[in-house]
């Protein structure tokens, strides 16, 4: 209700003669202080945001502490704590737009997070070094490369399959909220392999809640011909210049105490020279 009277006060706002000088608080003239802070608490940040604008006697109360400490997560200070660099500002406001601004990079600096700038939930990146691979630790299975956002990627080079397994705990991600999680990655070279169809799969608490097919590469009309599976989901490019695929999705609910688990495994040629760089997954709020 509130959200609605807002839009139309800035909708009559546009309309009115720049002559004309009216109460600016109109209806929302009898609540308190009190009660304009508790009532944008309920909203959300960019609702607070345009109150601010629709009127000057709002500003106070959208730019309140109260009104920001309810939008940010329960358990932002502990995540600042453990980011890479000290993250320094001067009121909750100014918390929330930096932590929506860009990823804060945590514990060593392969696994980020970042607010939604318009409703505050979390998304996380898992760099490589987050991830379970199989081989990971053979150097002639995989090479390091500093080629992101992150100190190191993943570039699988000579092996017969792969291994990916990922999890994160329940408690980290926003509360009853969905997510979906992508493979974020590059391909150099061609490779008939990463054109077939490759299976993913997700679980919470042990229990298999997702699986599906997946293509690394979009297919060619000869891999489409012999290895076209209804349904697959195919690649897209990111802003950033990798490409991600969807590994799945799943509902974070109130309380969990479990880790979601995303895995993926694929089967190659051993005469396959191409080379699949990993970057990490990526985990957002759908």
């Amino acid at each position: 209700m509130f959200r609605r009277m807002i839009q139309k006060r800035i909708s009559r706002q546009k309309k009115r003669p720049k002559t004309k000088r009216t109460d600016e608080r109109g209806q929302f003239s009898v609540l308190t202080d009190d009660c304009i802070v508790e009532i944008l608490s309920r909203t959300s940040p960019q609702d607070a945001c345009r109150a601010a604008v629709v009127c000057k006697d709002f500003k106070s109360a959208a730019d309140s502490e109260a009104v920001w400490e309810k939008f940010l997560p329960p358990d932002y200070k502990q995540l600042i704590e453990r980011a890479v660099s000290p993250v320094v500002c001067d009121s909750k406001k100014e918390i929330y737009r930096c932590l929506s601004k860009s990823h804060i990079f945590l514990d060593h600096g392969y696994l980020s997070f970042k607010l939604d700038k318009k409703n505050g939930k979390k998304s996380y990146m898992l760099g490589i070094m987050e991830l379970d691979i199989e081989g990971q630790d053979d150097p002639k299975c995989w090479t390091w490369s500093p080629m992101s956002r992150f100190p190191k990627v993943g570039i699988l080079e000579a092996v017969d399959q792969i291994k990916i397994r990922a999890s994160i705990p329940a408690v980290l991600l926003s509360r009853k909220s969905r997510y979906v999680a992508y493979l974020v990655y590059r391909i150099v070279g061609v490779s008939l392999d990463l054109q077939k169809p490759t299976k993913r799969m997700g679980s919470y608490a042990g229990r298999e809640i997702d699986q599906s097919i997946v293509y690394l590469q979009r297919p060619s009309v000869h891999c489409i011909q012999r290895y076209w599976q209804k349904n697959g989901a195919l690649p897209r490019k990111r802003g950033d210049g990798w490409k991600e695929i969807k590994l799945g999705e799943f509902y974070s609910d109130e309380g969990e105490d479990g880790e979601f688990v995303m895995a993926f495994e694929e089967i190659r040629d051993e005469y396959d020279t191409s080379a699949l760089i990993v970057e990490g997954i990526d985990l957002r709020p759908k």
